[in-house]
């Protein structure tokens, strides 16, 4: 009974464990627990078990970011989803993840269109402002030439 869950501790330890593997492996587990029989003693630590994964890992279900990562991943893909209103909710939360991607590539790409440039910062001594040699805060240019104020 212990063997299962040994092995998903370990398979999600790894260094290279992956978030997408960790609803797959939840939901392996209780159905192992669920459909093993033994005897009473055991069964009550296993009623104990799953009381225990569902308190702890049930937030999963619904957490955006675990949910799309099993859904993209090819080992995975809607395979632990089991019912259809689920299933749906997924789709819908890995179109907008990807949407949201584009969105955060179009704001990089104009990022990359302005200069930025060194503030003039005040001088203390006068009470004027000076150039500095860029330690100032930087103020954003919309202009593409070099060397334009």
């Amino acid at each position: 009974m212990l063997a299962p869950m040994e092995q998903l501790t370990r398979d999600l330890s790894t260094y290279d464990a992956c978030i997408s593997a960790i609803l797959p492996g939840i939901l392996g587990l209780k159905l192992t627990l669920e459909v093993d029989t033994q005897d009473g003693g055991v069964k009550m630590m296993k009623t104990g078990f799953l009381k225990a994964l569902s308190h702890r890992f049930d937030p999963l279900l619904t957490n955006n970011h675990a949910t799309v990562a099993t859904a993209v991943d090819p080992r995975f893909k809607m395979r632990f989803f089991m019912s259809d209103v689920v299933r749906n909710q997924v789709k819908v939360a890995v179109r907008d993840a990807a949407q949201e991607a584009v969105c955060y590539q179009i704001d990089d790409d104009a990022a990359a269109n302005y200069n930025v440039q060194p503030q003039p910062e005040p001088d203390i001594n006068s009470g004027q402002a000076t150039a500095s040699s860029g330690t100032g805060s930087p103020t954003v240019s919309t202009s593409t030439q070099e060397g334009t104020n």
